[in-house]
């Protein structure tokens, strides 16, 4: 039985966006295994975003970007899930990342575990056009 840590990188709250029912699915299909899921859905997290130097070495983290580390330490399979944006909202995703990623363990730290990096691209009319 597999560990698995689903992020959910859409920064849109609205549940009909297609990274949010990937990460659904992912999830039901590693519980349908008899895999243990824990998920982290950017998009609810309320966190302040770091903004010095100073803030990231000497702040501790917020509450919620604790208990994101705790599931990724926790974690056998990591899922990445998240939309390529030209937008805004990317940096909700960014601001995340950075202070709990950095206290994280990282890819060479983890011998025998996996990762998995998944990410939706946009429509593009101009192509759509073409067909």
């Amino acid at each position: 039985m597999a560990r698995i840590a689903i992020i959910d990188g859409h920064p849109d709250t609205d549940r009909a966006r297609f990274v949010h029912a990937l990460a659904d699915a992912y999830a039901a299909g590693a519980e349908a295994g008899i895999h243990e899921v824990r998920r982290i859905d950017i998009a609810s997290l309320d966190f302040p975003i770091l903004r010095s130097a100073k803030e990231w070495r000497e702040a501790d983290p917020a509450d919620t970007i604790h208990k994101a580390q705790i599931d990724i330490r926790w974690a056998d399979h990591l899922v990445i899930l998240y939309p390529l944006s030209l937008f805004d909202h990317r940096r909700r995703r960014k601001g995340w990342r950075t202070p709990e990623t950095l206290a994280a363990p990282h890819p060479p730290a983890w011998p025998g575990r996996a990762i998995a990096l998944v990410r939706k691209l946009p429509a593009n009319p101009k192509l759509s056009a073409i067909a």
